[in-house]
């Protein structure tokens, strides 16, 4: 039995009538930013993580952000904004409130206005903590690494070990540029001594570009010089996540019906390669969530590993992205793809005003 932990879905207009805290939003147009409050309606310590699904009437140019609240405090958070075309927006938002496998996820609509969580100023002890710019680095391996791609955070590895993957084919690269994201041109080969001028069988790039939130559209694009074999392995991606960065070892499934599922990453392997359904696949951390979205490819789980192994391997959550364009003969020459997929990488903060 999975061990499925919580979802809650809201209806129209109302908050969840147990959900731990209440929210509220108000935007400040001249300031270009809007409030938002979280208030903790218990009397124990309350910590938890938002994320913004959608914002009708404004542009947000923050994805979420955790919170730890003592019994009935409150806590403010300034969001940047944008493009605001309406006096009261309207957010969805999903909330993860933390209590290890008794953790629960609600769906929230908020409407922003001037509510009464922001006229009590001083109660409860308001605090307001200003979300900071930080830069997500991305590394290229060395040596025989050299097909290998990190992502760093304040020197964390957040993904590692990203590689694109060509059925038997090695892939050369021979030539990077590192403005703004990545960019690698290579051959697919054949033989494993490189690139000699004509055992190329396609021509090869791959693209990292970020917005600097932590978003990070990653492209992999191929052009057949030579015609395969029916057999031939679809291309893909694979990358290692370190299970570390989970919180209470929790992610989150969103399918193409908008259903959101909250589980614990030792489930995610069956429920993920059994359904091609899912649109976003989330890695729940402290302060945002680590989402992939998949609107033009699928995930599959090649492995995940328990935070201790016998062999004292760290652990991991390890994935393949495909494309969901059908892979399927005659594999003839000029038959190009892609695979294509977004990466918000959990940085919790916003990239002021000049994407």
């Amino acid at each position: 039995m999975k061990k499925i932990l919580f979802i809650l879905i809201l209806s129209a207009n109302a908050f969840a009538s147990n959900q731990p805290v209440t929210l509220a939003a108000r935007t400040v147009v001249r300031e270009g930013k809007l409030e938002f409050g979280v208030r903790n309606n218990t009397t124990s310590n309350v910590s938890g993580v938002i994320k913004f699904d959608k914002a009708d009437g404004v542009e947000l140019l923050a994805n979420g952000f955790g919170f730890e609240l003592g019994p009935k405090k409150t806590v403010y958070k300034s969001i940047p904004i944008r493009n605001t075309t309406k006096d009261l927006p309207l957010l969805i938002c999903d909330v993860i409130i933390f209590n290890n496998a008794k953790s629960r996820l609600y769906k929230n609509k908020v409407q922003c206005k001037s509510g009464a969580l922001f006229r009590d100023i001083g109660v409860g002890e308001m605090t307001s903590y200003p979300l900071k710019t930080q830069k997500i680095e991305i590394h290229r391996g060395k040596g025989g690494g050299k097909n290998f791609l990190s992502f760093y955070l304040q020197k964390e590895c957040l993904v590692k070990y990203l590689n694109c993957g060509f059925g038997a084919f090695q892939i050369d690269w021979n030539k990077a540029n590192s403005k703004n994201g990545m960019e690698l041109v290579g051959k697919a080969v054949k033989g494993f001594s490189g690139y000699n001028g004509s055992n190329a069988i396609a021509n090869v790039k791959l693209s990292i570009k970020q917005n600097g939130r932590g978003d990070c559209m990653v492209v992999f694009n191929y052009f057949l010089l030579k015609q395969l074999p029916d057999t031939a392995i679809a291309p893909q991606i694979s990358m290692i996540i370190p299970r570390r960065l989970a919180r209470n070892d929790l992610a989150a499934l969103k399918f193409k019906n908008q259903r959101t599922e909250l589980i614990v990453l030792d489930d995610a392997r069956d429920l993920v390669d059994k359904n091609k359904d899912i649109e976003e696949f989330s890695i729940v951390t402290k302060n945002d969530w680590m989402t992939f979205y998949l609107d033009s490819s699928y995930l599959k789980m090649w492995n995940i590993l328990p935070k201790t192994t016998p062999d004292k391997r760290a652990g991991s959550v390890r994935m393949v992205i495909k494309s969901r364009t059908e892979w399927k003969p005659p594999f003839v020459p000029k038959r190009s793809g892609t695979i294509q997929f977004l990466i918000h990488l959990p940085v919790a903060v916003p990239y002021l005003f000049n994407d």
